[in-house]
């Protein structure tokens, strides 16, 4: 399912949605979504998927939208960090996020809250603890022996470095 720009799932109280066995030849499995406008942000409400009542906590919501066996395979051509993006694949999930939550390593979880008896499911088989949600990539995390412990990188005119450079989700 394409979500472009402005399209959005409302879900109701009660509502049960199942994306089974979709497979999509770049990102996003069961759902792609785009940006909404340039004012998708943090807590802006705007979210791709969204519950009736947009003051709820999504742990909160009274659905149950499962994926199972979805497939993306731009994914699989980085087997050292295993698939991700595998049902949903979003430009960002900040819109998703509610105003108490803090942004940082939980974003994904906070925004589809996924563990046993949350309304979110993910059934997939992947390399990762979770692979299900993948977006741009919003910052990159570089490693290398020559940064110090402020997380600064010297660097000298002439010298080789090698840098290992993960791109990192919202």
């Amino acid at each position: 399912m394409a979500l472009l720009e402005f399209a959005s799932v409302r879900l109701f109280p009660g509502s049960s949605l199942k994306f089974i066995s979709n497979h999509a030849t770049e990102k996003g499995g069961a759902i792609y979504a785009t940006a909404q406008d340039e004012l998708d942000f943090y807590f802006s409400r705007s979210c791709f998927i969204h519950y009736v009542d947009i003051m709820m906590m999504a742990a909160d919501w009274d659905v149950y939208v499962e994926f199972i066996g979805n497939y993306a395979g731009v994914h699989q051509l980085n087997t050292s960090q295993g698939a991700r993006g595998n049902s949903i694949y979003s430009e960002t999930i900040l819109p998703c996020l509610q105003a108490s939550d803090t942004i940082g390593e939980r974003n994904i979880y906070n925004a589809f809250p996924h563990e046993e008896g949350d309304p979110f499911v993910f059934i997939e088989e992947c390399q990762d603890d979770f692979c299900g949600i993948a977006t741009a990539p919003a910052s990159l995390e570089v490693n290398s022996d020559q940064i110090d412990s402020n997380g600064v990188l010297h660097l000298s005119p002439g010298e080789k470095h090698y840098l290992s450079i993960i791109a990192k989700d919202d």
